[in-house]
């Protein structure tokens, strides 16, 4: 369909972008979560979100939570020696930079990479959270009434996407 009038916004012109995928791919990635949605009872409650990419391999996924008002998210990385942590916020942005632990450039962070769909209006980006990573914690926020929200979830190589809808009850000490 052709374009009639120019559109300043990329995201109301094209919501599903194109992906380049290798020669050999046969079927579209599917990007599969444990859970369908996440609920929460009350504040503080943690839930994982580890995604497996069917069909195709993701080196590590885009998680974008749409409302931190309900809720938070933060990295989970997994330790050579076993067990997973919450990184640093100085080791999370210098990954993000592509910069290894002795301040070289990752050669991998140089690598063509799939484009990462944008969701949200302008007021929207303001209330979230965007972070990469192979898996998050996602962490109930205290609210006065049931919110909801979601979280997207692309892969990085693939750009397969998932959204995930997010329910958090009112805390009953604000009640």
């Amino acid at each position: 369909m052709p374009v009639l009038e120019a559109f300043v916004d990329e995201n109301q012109l094209m919501r599903y972008k194109l992906v380049t995928l290798p020669k050999e791919t046969a079927k579209l990635p599917i990007l599969e979560l444990p859970n369908a949605s996440l609920n929460f009872n009350g504040p503080g409650i943690t839930q994982a979100i580890t995604p497996n990419t069917r069909n195709g391999v993701d080196s590590a996924y885009t998680f974008i939570l749409q409302d931190a008002s309900i809720a938070n998210i933060t990295p989970v990385i997994a330790r050579s020696g076993g067990g997973d942590i919450d990184d640093s916020t100085d080791s999370i942005l210098r990954r993000e930079r592509g910069l290894l632990p002795d301040g070289t450039i990752d050669p991998d962070f140089l690598a063509p990479r799939a484009t990462t769909p944008v969701f949200l209006n302008e007021a929207e980006r303001k209330r979230s959270i965007t972070i990469t990573s192979k898996s998050v914690n996602v962490i109930a926020r205290s609210i006065l009434t049931q919110t909801s929200t979601n979280i997207t979830v692309v892969g990085l190589d693939t750009g397969a996407s998932f959204t995930l809808p997010i329910t958090v009850k009112a805390d009953p000490s604000k009640a």
